[in-house]
């Protein structure tokens, strides 16, 4: 649902619908939320104009990982399309620009990223891989997919084959 570094920032679960956009949070963990959310929250979000200096600043460093918006959380299984892949990421995952992917969790073990998303093809690549600003429609939320138990040897790589 969300990553275990998420859990003590304010969250909620995700809609049918809406569009997502990974986030590093306050806790440098890679989580989505609401792009809406996101501008409503106060200044420090970045999405407040200000001058060329602060325009600039926000350019440069990415999106604030100081933000009042919550966490949105995602259940294992659930549908996501891409609306646009990033290249550098493309080639490595044999993805689409704009592709569907399954929103999975590699691991149950606490304290470790686990949050993921699964091609066609049965890779999957930890959020925290992607980075910030990955765009998403939620298109189904259902619980078909089970979260894994991780072998004692599991290879926590942040891209690997099923």
């Amino acid at each position: 649902m969300c990553d275990y570094s998420l859990m003590n920032l304010p969250n909620r679960l995700a809609n049918e619908g809406e569009i997502l956009v990974t986030h590093r949070f306050s806790t440098s963990s890679i989580g989505f939320v609401s792009p809406y959310e996101l501008c409503d929250a106060p200044p420090v979000a970045g999405c407040a104009p200000g001058g060329f200096w602060k325009r600039a600043w926000r350019l440069i460093s990415g999106p604030s990982m100081h933000s009042a918006a919550p966490a949105v959380c995602i259940p294992p299984g659930a549908r996501l399309r891409v609306l646009s892949f990033p290249e550098r990421l493309r080639g490595t995952l044999d993805v689409e620009p704009e592709e569907e992917l399954t929103f999975t969790q590699v691991t149950a073990a606490w304290n470790q990223f686990r949050d993921a998303l699964r091609t066609r093809s049965g890779q999957e690549i930890l959020l925290q891989a992607v980075g910030p600003g990955l765009e998403v429609e939620v298109v189904s939320v259902s619980l078909a997919d089970e979260v894994r138990p991780a072998p004692a040897e599991y290879n926590y790589s942040l891209v690997r084959r099923r």
